[in-house]
């Protein structure tokens, strides 16, 4: 058995197919032939466009050129003085980019993390120095997410049906293609036209977990009758919502997010994520909060809302203690900066 170390403890590799492994082997391999004395996400994107995966074919197709990707690695790290001796230890940010691909691999809906999640950890690292190589050569980092989420909602769907069908009935189904697979699957849709104070009622009311104290929940209705809304519809019945809500013209809240606990980890927060954004991006809206459970407090369920908003580009801005914002417990304050969709 091999193991990925990640801050969060030990992620184990068997989640990782044989296509992420090899890609943490070769990240292993490029820092030691760089002589580097540890695996950053330089490392990472190299070891990436190694291979023939899916992640390095999107890089392909945005004209990206492994041999200038490493020159530049040359050229912003440089080359080690001695080839390091044993085990080569992950950066933080490298440790960081696996823990969010195995997120994003939740949030599609999938257990398996391929190498399209890890490109996507890469990308979340705005700081990092594989997001600076792949600026320096040009790609396009907006276009180049959403092209890596719509290959991994394709690869969950096929991983959806390989889990719910018999064995002897998999080798036909893997005989589909990834698309064919994509278009039965039943159609999410995203509505923002009206307030929907009983769609967001009935779903917190459901989850305890997170929305537990009736009080609250009576506010979030009351106040979501006259807040911007999107309600995310399956097979036309709502299954999610997102309520909004407004401070200034260019800055926004995600006032109040949820979906139906048996639709958990299957994208439906963040699709209803995505279509505010870019309607508030089109709109001229520069930054976007969300407060959640601060991370002093023990709940294993806000420790994963955390994660998802992470996984999203969301950053921890400020953890006030309970009773500054919320009676009895902390509020952590995240906030993402939009692009220009211009």
């Amino acid at each position: 058995m091999f193991y990925c170390p990640c801050d969060r403890g030990w992620l184990v590799f068997e989640r990782f197919t044989d296509a992420a492994r090899r890609t943490v082997v070769l990240a292993q391999e490029q820092a030691r032939q760089l002589r580097h004395d540890y695996i950053g996400t330089e490392h990472l994107l190299l070891g990436l466009l190694e291979e023939n995966n899916v992640a390095a074919r999107v890089l392909f197709e945005m004209q990206v050129d492994p041999a200038t990707v490493r020159q530049r690695v040359l050229e912003v790290v440089g080359e080690g003085r001695r080839p390091p001796r044993g085990y080569i230890p992950f950066t933080p940010r490298a440790k960081r980019s696996m823990e969010i691909a195995a997120d994003e691999s939740q949030l599609a809906g999938s257990g398996n993390v391929r190498p399209q999640h890890l490109l996507l950890g890469i990308l979340a690292q705005a700081e990092g120095v594989g997001v600076a190589l792949l600026e320096g050569v040009g790609v396009d980092l907006i276009l180049l997410r959403q092209r890596l989420r719509a290959t991994a909602d394709r690869s969950a769907c096929v991983d959806q049906v390989a889990t719910a069908t018999p064995a002897d009935a998999r080798l036909g189904a893997s005989t589909e293609t990834e698309a064919s697979l994509s278009r039965r699957a039943p159609p999410l849709r995203i509505e923002s036209d009206v307030p929907r104070p009983d769609v967001v009622g009935a779903l917190l009311r459901n989850l305890p977990e997170w929305f537990g104290i009736d009080e609250a929940i009576d506010e979030y209705v009351s106040r979501s009758a006259q807040l911007p809304t999107y309600t995310a519809l399956l097979d036309g019945a709502p299954v999610g919502v997102l309520v909004l809500q407004h401070h200034s013209d260019r800055v926004a809240e995600l006032y109040v997010l949820a979906a139906e606990r048996r639709l958990h980890r299957r994208g439906i927060g963040r699709a209803l994520v995505e279509a505010a954004e870019r309607d508030l991006a089109r709109a001229g809206t520069t930054y976007v909060q969300v407060k959640t459970l601060g991370a002093s407090h023990p709940s294993t369920e806000y420790a994963a809302t955390r994660a998802f908003y992470e996984a999203l580009g969301y950053q921890g801005l400020e953890e006030y203690p309970a009773d500054t914002i919320w009676p009895g417990n902390p509020c952590l304050v995240m906030i993402k900066h939009l692009e220009d969709p211009a």
